[in-house]
């Protein structure tokens, strides 16, 4: 009855000490990202799991897709600054 999901694989990340030394290309994160419209939820969620290390929040799959693809270039580029800039005080 029900079809088995053909499970789509995102080509593997690179550890955060290859990523410190040598960042992916841009188009080929660009890749990776466009690849997550293809996967389901749970699949998404799998993704969560593997990148933040911790239970996925629930979420609608596009605010899944939006956090997961935020979690791998903050992985590739580095995320923003401990400390809050001058710019955005009031």
């Amino acid at each position: 009855m029900n079809a088995p999901r053909r499970r789509t694989h995102l080509p593997a990340r690179r550890t955060a000490a290859t990523v410190a030394g040598n960042p992916p290309r841009q188009s080929e994160l660009s890749q990776r990202i466009a690849l997550l419209n293809e996967l389901t939820a749970q699949q998404l969620r799998d993704e969560w799991r593997r990148l933040y290390r911790g239970q996925p929040p629930r979420l609608s799959r596009d605010l899944l897709i939006r956090t997961v693809a935020y979690r791998m270039q903050e992985l590739a580029y580095g995320g923003l600054s401990k400390r809050p800039s001058a710019s955005s005080t009031c």
